[in-house]
């Protein structure tokens, strides 16, 4: 079954958190990974990870609601205010593992 019976299928990424140096765990995040290579480039890319590739532009990706992946200096002002969310939200669901989404339970 290909992506057109099936759609994009969704796989789970170990991701960590650190914030000043302190590590808070890791987390399931699921996800379907795309890549933002101009054409010029996809046949290394395929060569390197498959031996197909699909074009989409920006703009259907827009559509579908996906964002680039966003990556955080542990040490910025961003890094501070995730991290005060995410305690927020902690305190709320404390104790209440089995209430929480699959995405959100730690492992």
């Amino acid at each position: 079954m290909g992506i057109l019976e099936k759609n994009f299928q969704i796989h789970y990424c170990k991701e960590t958190t650190k914030f000043d140096g302190e590590d808070f765990g890791g987390y399931l995040v699921p996800m379907v990974s795309f890549c933002d290579i101009p054409l010029s480039e996809v046949k290394d890319h395929i060569n390197k990870y498959g031996t197909y590739g699909i074009g989409l532009t920006k703009e259907w990706a827009e559509r579908q609601g996906l964002n680039p992946a966003l990556y955080i200096n542990e040490k910025s002002s961003l890094a501070r205010c995730l991290k005060d969310t995410i305690d927020c939200h902690i305190m709320e669901k404390e104790g209440d593992l089995e209430d929480l989404d699959e995405s959100e339970k730690k492992y």
